[in-house]
């Protein structure tokens, strides 16, 4: 595994197991067994070592989206798109609890909230346009609002990754599953 990914998974598996504060430049070095400078060399500060872990979650779930197999409808690949964010096994609850932790820092700083704010345009922006390319279909009601139901689907998922993060899980993953079912099915026609 090269040094650069070794950084990443220590800053993810910290952070995930132990929270952000612990996941100090020092500590990251150690768990992913390389010289301070190493992490340095890659990003000099804590806020950029957050970005860039940031960065990787965001490019996991990119991939693990790619790789999603043929969906036979647009309402089968927003479903499955979707499903991606919910923390369902222990990569995606490592990334879960990772977006969750960064969150919370980028609303007090204002470089970590601008690719914060960027991401989630970005996302919302993917399932509006999966919204439109159902409506186009006939497969999604053509009163829906895609903008505005693409916000409310992501604070959705928001929500339910929180209650399936807390331990004991206020719910489980096949609740989960069943109310974003339940929530994506008012979309359909």
């Amino acid at each position: 595994m090269e040094t650069r990914e070794r950084i990443l998974d220590a800053v993810l598996a910290i952070t995930a197991e132990r929270g952000l504060d612990q996941a100090s430049i020092r500590e990251v070095a150690t768990a992913a067994g390389v010289s301070i400078g190493t992490v340095q060399y890659y990003c000099r500060t804590k806020d950029e070592m957050l970005l860039l872990a940031m960065n990787h979650v965001t490019d996991r779930l990119g991939r693990r989206i790619d790789a999603l197999a043929p969906a036979e409808s647009v309402v089968d690949r927003l479903r499955d798109v979707v499903r991606q964010w919910l923390p369902l096994d222990a990569e995606r609850a490592v990334d879960a609890r990772v977006w969750l932790a960064f969150a919370a820092r980028a609303v007090v700083n204002p470089r970590l909230g601008e690719a914060e704010s960027t991401t989630a345009l970005q996302i919302r922006a993917d399932i509006a346009g999966l919204l439109e390319e159902g409506k186009s279909t006939g497969a999604v009601a053509h009163a829906v609002d895609s903008q505005r139901e693409a916000i409310t689907l992501l604070a959705v998922l928001d929500g339910l990754t929180m209650q399936l993060l807390h331990e004991p899980p206020s719910l489980t993953p096949e609740q989960a599953l069943a109310a974003l079912d339940a929530h994506v099915a008012r979309y359909l026609t």
